[in-house]
């Protein structure tokens, strides 16, 4: 048999075996996260260590106008005492756990959009981080900068985790006579057909409190937050430009 012959046999083989290998290279690819993640610039030595092995992703969606920016906001508590971990100074000068957050940018494409909110993203660590699926969502209008000076009533919690908690628990405290158990369950629920509604508007100039020009959800009859239980994959969460849709 020839070297070219030889060759040429070599090449089928290996063609042959990458055509069966194809499948299981493309088993072993996953996609990242939807949405852009940005962390704290500045590391610590406290900070909670990311998972390399992160198996817990809720994909949030929805609807939104052009005329609203929102993003998401991930933030944790830290609860070991010890060293590092803590604030130690005074209350009265900032005492206490110390807190970490990053932020998610969703993908949109007109008025949908959707991003990843990876639970499991980062580890407890030596400090003991509070790491949950509580999240907020900060929308602000689009003709606005991010680093407008005037206030923005725009936070909210979209989802909190319920994970180990009985969500049919009373909710309302005694100290809270107007607080009834029919309205807490509207607000906040674990019913995935329901979708988180954050409705926005625009303050006029006469009545303005203080600096809030914008304001989400003020006298909510709407669900607000999504009580997510572990194995929910999917939340849809809807935002309303009042005034300007």
């Amino acid at each position: 048999m020839s070297v070219c012959k030889q060759d040429r046999n070599a090449a089928a083989r290996a063609a042959a075996l990458t055509l069966l290998l194809l499948p299981l290279l493309a088993a072993c690819q996953t996609a990242g996260p939807v949405g852009r993640i940005v962390a704290p610039s500045k590391v610590e030595p406290s900070d909670p260590p990311l998972n390399p092995y992160p198996a817990h992703v809720v994909r949030l969606y929805g609807r939104a106008p052009e005329t609203l920016d929102f993003r998401f906001r991930v933030a944790f508590l830290s609860t070991n005492r010890e060293g590092g971990c803590w604030n130690h100074a005074g209350f009265w000068e900032g005492g206490g756990e110390k807190a970490f957050s990053y932020d998610i940018y969703p993908v949109r494409k007109g008025e949908t959009w959707e991003a990843d909110l990876v639970v499991d993203r980062y580890l407890p660590g030596r400090c003991g981080w509070n790491i949950d699926a509580g999240t907020l969502i900060i929308v602000k209008p689009a003709e606005l900068e991010w680093t407008h000076k005037g206030l923005l009533g725009g936070g909210q919690l979209v989802v909190g985790d319920i994970r180990g908690k009985d969500d049919t628990a009373p909710r309302c405290e005694p100290g809270h006579p107007r607080c009834t158990e029919e309205r807490s369950r509207r607000l906040s629920n674990a019913d995935e057909t329901i979708p988180v509604e954050v409705r926005c508007h625009r303050i006029p100039p006469d009545k303005r409190i203080g600096d809030t020009l914008f304001i989400c959800n003020d006298f909510p009859e709407h669900k607000t937050t999504h009580l997510w239980r572990q194995g929910v994959t999917r939340v849809r969460i809807d935002l309303y430009d009042l005034g300007q849709e």
